[in-house]
């Protein structure tokens, strides 16, 4: 991976990477095939970086890329089944619905 970082005094980035001396502007992966880029800055409400705090749950790698794919792939499934929803019958056909899910990681 290629990064380009600001002067920005922020040890931030997109995805998984972190830990420049500025914020990440741009990333690009050896082959070009992944690339992001920053296309603007805007004021907030809430602190930059914020993020949830949750429990880590130990786990495979190979079982966590299953479970990801599979959310991904089956998210209507995914809704209807955690309960939070209720799925009407004529509305069953929207089950199959699907998120974007292309894999970074390069083994």
């Amino acid at each position: 991976w290629t990064a380009w970082y600001s002067d920005i005094p922020f040890s931030d980035g997109p995805w998984k990477f972190t830990g420049l001396p500025g914020l990440i502007l741009g990333l690009e992966d050896a082959t070009g095939e992944h690339k992001f880029q920053a296309i603007g800055i805007k004021k907030d409400n809430y602190p930059f970086g914020f993020r949830r705090k949750s429990k880590p749950i130990k786990t495979k790698r190979e079982k966590f890329e299953a479970m990801q794919k599979d959310h991904k792939l089956n998210i209507g499934k995914t809704l209807a089944n955690s309960g939070l929803v209720q799925v009407k019958p004529e509305h069953k056909e929207r089950i199959s619905r699907r998120l974007f899910y292309c894999p970074i990681e390069l083994e």
